[in-house]
């Protein structure tokens, strides 16, 4: 805490059981941290302002998908690599979470 602010390392856990494992900057989720959803997902990564901004990986055990690259205001936005459960990959370009290329 920091004049009675979120600032530094810490984790946060919200009433549906979502924990989020990392920076805080004055009360936002910005910097590198890990989310983790009640459904197995998780993210691991640069967060700005609770969004997943930059590079990092989402997981999806249960969907059977692992995403590792580049990150917008939360979606998937530059370049990245999409591996699915059945061998299948995608590596290139999204844009505003959709592939482009």
């Amino acid at each position: 805490m920091k004049h009675g602010l979120l600032h530094g390392k810490g984790e946060f856990i919200w009433q549906d059981g979502t924990k989020y494992k990392g920076e805080f900057r004055e009360n936002e989720i910005t910097g590198t941290g890990r989310y983790d959803w009640t459904d197995g997902s998780y993210y691991e990564g640069q967060v700005i302002n609770g969004l997943r901004h930059g590079k990092g990986t989402y997981t999806n055990p249960k969907e059977g998908v692992v995403y590792e690259g580049e990150w917008i205001a939360g979606l998937r936005h530059g370049n990245g690599t999409l591996k699915y459960r059945n061998g299948s990959v995608y590596d290139g370009a999204w844009e505003k979470g959709m592939k482009s290329g």
